[in-house]
């Protein structure tokens, strides 16, 4: 999520990425809200300021007898209490409004990425690996293709159990899968000095507004126990 010190300080780069994202976020109200939010906050931290110097009045006119006075300054603490407490809850749903509205806005992409209409606007910024690639048979046999032949690819019944483009992998084809993960485990234990993690699997609707996942992508998450346009909480729980 963008910090709202970045949005106050780089309002036109926000507005930039709003249209180049396409994303309908009202950025003035963003500002707006901001502006008025540390102005209560300047405000409410005036009155603490006063009403810490009414009490300490207050304890020194009870020290010396002066009862009446005592009596006048206790009803003007308890008017500065009353409007910070209106001024705190003011704040408050500000400060509700303003985090709902930021996880709305998108990352600032780089200034050189290329603006598109889609992937096939992509630009090839570089290529590596490419120079020494051995001539290739011809026909080349796609990996879908060969994996099936050698029966360590199932993509029928991938397709019956998941949909188009899943596959089982079996025998050989299952075992080159877990021997992958334990290669890759065992580069960064050894290596990248890693300590393994199995985390699980469920995670609750604050983590994954913390990661920056909601609610900007809430449609592409996979919720349980309720539909996704349902209201949801912070303790409703979605697959990792």
């Amino acid at each position: 999520m963008l910090s709202r010190q970045f949005v106050r300080e780089h309002p036109d780069e926000v507005r930039r990425a709003l249209e180049t994202k396409s994303v309908d976020v009202d950025l003035d109200r963003i500002l707006e809200i901001d502006d008025e939010w540390r102005g209560l906050k300047a405000t409410g931290d005036d009155l603490r300021r006063r009403r810490n110097e009414v009490s300490r009045e207050i304890g020194e006119l009870k020290r010396e007898g002066e009862e009446t006075a005592a009596e006048a300054a206790i009803e003007r603490s308890s008017e500065l209490k009353a409007e910070l407490d209106e001024l705190e809850a003011r704040a408050d749903e500000l400060e509700s409004e303003l985090e709902a509205t930021l996880l709305e806005l998108p990352n600032v992409p780089h200034p050189d990425a290329p603006v598109g209409d889609d992937e096939a606007d992509n630009v090839e910024v570089d290529r590596w690996g490419f120079d020494d690639l051995r001539e290739l048979p011809d026909p080349v046999v796609p990996h879908y293709d060969l994996g099936e032949e050698l029966e360590i690819l199932d993509f029928e019944r991938g397709a019956k159990v998941s949909g188009g483009g899943f596959y089982f992998a079996k025998g050989e084809g299952a075992q080159l899968e877990h021997a992958l993960v334990q290669f890759m485990l065992e580069l960064h234990r050894e290596e990248h000095d890693y300590t393994d993690i199995f985390p699980p699997l469920p995670i609750n609707s604050a983590s994954m507004r913390g990661t920056g996942q909601f609610p900007k992508f809430v449609e592409d998450a996979y919720r349980l126990g309720g539909a996704n346009d349902d209201p949801y909480d912070d303790d409703d729980l979605w697959l990792l």
